[in-house]
Formats: C-alpha cells, sequence, structure tokens
C-alpha cells in the first residue's frame, strides 16, 4: 500500500516527496552492507527524477519569440553552492547541466564567483551558445554578465520577466532542481560505505575494509620521538583502539623511516590487525612499512597520504592548492582524494586525528623530559619524590617557574621544603 502511494505521487506532481523516501531507503541499504539493492534504487531515483523534470517542463511555458536560452539559477548550501541551468534551443527544452564548489570559494560575493565560473563556462566553446541568458541576479551583477558576455558574440542577459517574456516558472524549476540536485547529491557522497568502497576498489580487496589504522610520528631536534596509533571502524573513530608509542631517540636525530618501522614492529606484536594500514607521508614512509610487512611475512595492505606540492610561494599572483594524494603499492601515480569526498573525509580525518595524538603525546614525554633534567640538581628531591612530582606535573617549567611557593606546593603536592627548594632553584 505504502508503495503505491509512492508510485500514484509521480502521476500527482508529487513525486519529489517520494523520491526523498526512495533515497532514504537507498542510504539504510548502503549502511546495511545490501550494495547490490542500494544500487537498483539508485538507479531508479534517476529514471523517476527525469520523469519529474518531464513533467515539470511540459508545465513550463517557453515564450515563442526566444529560440535559444539558457536559465540559469543557484542555490546556497551550507559547504557548496550548486548551479543549474536549462537548456533551450529551437524553442525545445533539451534538458540541463549542474555545477558546484565550495562556498568558502565565494567570500561574500557569491554572485561575482558564479559569473566567473559560467563566463568561462561559455568561453570554452564546447556548446552552441544561446541567444538569451535568463538570470535572477541582482541589477549589478546582471549588468556584469551582460557586458562579459557581449564579448563572446551577440547574447543578451536578462530578467525571468521582462518585455512580455516570462521565464518565472522555468526560473522556479531550475531553482528547485539546483537545490534538489544537491541534497541528493551530498547525501550520496556523505555515506562512509561510498569511500570505503572506493578504497577496496584502489587496494584491490575482494571486501570492503572495516578497520583503518593510521600512524603519525612527533619528533623535533631527536628528542622525546612518539608515535599514535588511530583506529577508524566502519568510517568512524574508535577511540579505545587508540594507542601511543614512546619512541627510542636515535643518535642520527630525526629518521622518520625507521621510527615508522620500531611502531610497526611493535604493533604486529600485539596481533588483531586491521584490514588496511594507513601512514603520514610520502612514497619513503610507504616503502618502510612495506619493508616490515615483508620481513614478518604478513600481508596486509597499505597506503600513504601525503600533501601534493604546490607550485609557485608567496609573493606570486596565483596560489596553487595543495592536494590531499594517496600513495597504493602498484599504482604508478597517486590517487587524488578530491575524487572522492566520502574517502577524502575518512583518510585527511584519521591524519589529521594521528598528527593531533602523536603532538599530544611528543610534548608531553618533552615536558617530562626537560622537567627531569632540573628536578636532579633540587636539593631534597629523591627518586621517589621526583617520581611523585613527574606523575602530578602538568605544567612546564616556565610555567612553574612563575608560581609562589605555596602555589608549587599545590600543584605538584610536595610539602613547604621541598617546595621552597624547587622555587630557589628556578628562580637562581
Amino acid at each position: 500500500k505504502d508503495d503505491l502511494r509512492l508510485a500514484l505521487n509521480f502521476f500527482e506532481n508529487k513525486g519529489v516527496s517520494s523520491l526523498k523516501v526512495l533515497n532514504e531507503r537507498m542510504m539504510q541499504l548502503a549502511e546495511a552492507e545490501e550494495f547490490e539493492h542500494a544500487a537498483m534504487i539508485r538507479d531508479n531515483i534517476d529514471v523517476l527524477d527525469g520523469f519529474i523534470n518531464i513533467a515539470k517542463q511540459r508545465n513550463a511555458e517557453i515564450p515563442g519569440e526566444i529560440r535559444n536560452v539558457d536559465i540559469l539559477a543557484y542555490h546556497i548550501g551550507e559547504i557548496e553552492v550548486e548551479i543549474s541551468l536549462y537548456l533551450v534551443r529551437n524553442g525545445l527544452l533539451l534538458g540541463h547541466k549542474n555545477f558546484s564548489f565550495p562556498v568558502i570559494d565565494c567570500g561574500e560575493e557569491v554572485e561575482s564567483e558564479i559569473i566567473n565560473f559560467m563566463f568561462q563556462y561559455y568561453s570554452n566553446g564546447h556548446e552552441s551558445l544561446p541567444d538569451v541568458v535568463v538570470v535572477d541576479f541582482g541589477d549589478d551583477n546582471r549588468e556584469l554578465f551582460s557586458s562579459a558576455m557581449k564579448t563572446l558574440g551577440e547574447i543578451k542577459v536578462q530578467k525571468p520577466k521582462v518585455r512580455g517574456s516570462d521565464f518565472t516558472s522555468l526560473m522556479a524549476l531550475t531553482r528547485d532542481h539546483a537545490r534538489e540536485h544537491q541534497r541528493v547529491r551530498i547525501s550520496n557522497e556523505d555515506s562512509v560505505y561510498v569511500g570505503l568502497n572506493k578504497l577496496k576498489d584502489l587496494m584491490g580487496l575482494k571486501e570492503r575494509p572495516v578497520v583503518l589504522e593510521c600512524y603519525d610520528i612527533a619528533i623535533f631536534q631527536g628528542k622525546s620521538p612518539t608515535a599514535s596509533q588511530v583506529v577508524y571502524r566502519n568510517g568512524k573513530a574508535d577511540k579505545k583502539a587508540y594507542r601511543f608509542y614512546h619512541l627510542s631517540e636515535r643518535p642520527e636525530g630525526n629518521n622518520d623511516f625507521e621510527m615508522l618501522k620500531e611502531v610497526l614492529k611493535r604493533r604486529l606484536d600485539n596481533g588483531d590487525l586491521p584490514d588496511v594500514f594507513i601512514v603520514d607521508g610520502g612514497k619513503g614512509q610507504l616503502s618502510s612499512f612495506l619493508s616490515v610487512l615483508r620481513e614478518e611475512e604478513i600481508d596486509i595492505p597499505v597506503c600513504a597520504i601525503a600533501k601534493s606540492k604546490g607550485k609557485g610561494d608567496f609573493r606570486s599572483e596565483e596560489v596553487h592548492r595543495s592536494e590531499e594524494r594517496l600513495f597504493i603499492p602498484g599504482r604508478a601515480n597517486p590517487y587524488y582524494l578530491s575524487k572522492n569526498k566520502s574517502l577524502f573525509r575518512i583518510v585527511t580525518t584519521m591524519r589529521d586525528e594521528a598528527h593531533r595524538f602523536s603532538r599530544k603525546l611528543h610534548h608531553k614525554a618533552e615536558k617530562k623530559r626537560t622537567m627531569e633534567s632540573w628536578l636532579d640538581h633540587v636539593e631534597g628531591i629523591g627518586p621517589k619524590a621526583k617520581k611523585k612530582i613527574l606523575r602530578e606535573l602538568t605544567l612546564s617549567r616556565i610555567e612553574v617557574a612563575a608560581l609562589e611557593i605555596n602555589e608549587i606546593e599545590d600543584q605538584l603536592d610536595v610539602g613547604p621544603k621541598i617546595a621552597k627548594n624547587i622555587f630557589k632553584a628556578l628562580r637562581s
């Protein structure tokens, strides 16, 4: 009965509500790992969406005096701007195109960015140019767009309703399509299963990975090196499985590759291994991981995430953003994560978490190391007292030096005599 009602909606101009229900079903099936069923509903949604548009188009009147026209509308979402373009040629509504870009790139001038984007689109010459472009911009931006389009030919830019032509119904249709297209697209992209399935394909796995582990090394001038292990299960953080590693200081100083080997060897001893290892860094870090896995004869896929090297410098007029890349064994070129937003979100979030954890432990270890060095010179502090102070310590040496004697007693949980000796030692 419910499915029949959903079907009838398409014949009563209520198809949009049915599409929302179908989209929710598709996402539920994907989360339940019933991917074939979810894919079937996805394909049906595309067909039914086209049906709705055709029905709307039949109700939208195209003024007879204008034969070639584009109707341009946009929708501003929380993250992206969605542009929808309906194309009329020889009086017939041929179809539509959609474009999107991040809101953060626009600043406060969204329409100006849209004008620049669409002018580049029309300048490329891939499509036959219209005689008229209908926009719902403000007066100043409409004039600006009109001036730009005139450089490409005799193309008019006008309001939805002007001098007898009325494109208000088509403009409303185009605006609604921009909003709905963005909603459906983002719903699909947000699913973690989209990203995990993409990782499965990239790594050549038989099944979708469930448990991912990411590693990062924190070190400064060879002192107090630490590493973090961040674990994600089904695309979400499993914080109970996070681990810290205190690493050995090396005589050669910073040696990221050897320290990664140390971390992995210690990790492999603990068993219960993940489906995929992810390491922060490029080809060198990836090679270090692979060499240990080969030594231990363990066959677990591993990849590395790294930013591309940006072009130009701070003096250049054009700024090129660095892109996140995934290095995969056996693949000649890295995979650019911008191609799959779900995978991008999973992997970069893991990397950022690993950064945060490793640096947090590194700072704590370095603070403890520096504190130990001067505590050895404070009169009256034996091994037991020193151990107790370090256990209670949350401040740096500089912060302790700024305290009064009574505050040192409270903060380090020591008696007045030791507090006085610490006060003298740090202020002498």
